[in-house]
């Protein structure tokens, strides 16, 4: 489900905007079990970035320590995206 919302968002979306996407499901635990299970996966694939989803700050607001956004790899989004496609998701 956070897969498929953020690819629709072309890879990347707001925490809240994931929030409305997922029926309020918190983006925070999703991100947790993407990147963990990841990590179990694909460690040499993945360096030197060792999460999927990448969360960002506020960019008007720097010092804000709440995530602000989700980003995925630009180049894994068609890849993700055609995996959940063949998946029926």
């Amino acid at each position: 489900m956070f897969l498929r919302a953020l690819i629709d968002e072309g890879g990347r979306a707001t925490a809240q905007r994931l929030r409305e996407l997922t029926s309020g499901h918190e983006p925070r635990a999703m991100t947790l079990s993407l990147n963990s299970a990841a990590r179990g996966l694909a460690r040499e694939q993945l360096a030197p970035h060792r999460n999927l989803a990448l969360p960002g700050r506020d960019p008007d607001n720097p010092r804000r320590r709440a995530v602000h956004d989700y980003e995925l790899p630009s180049q894994l989004v068609p890849i993700f995206d055609d995996a959940l496609r063949r998946l029926g998701r």
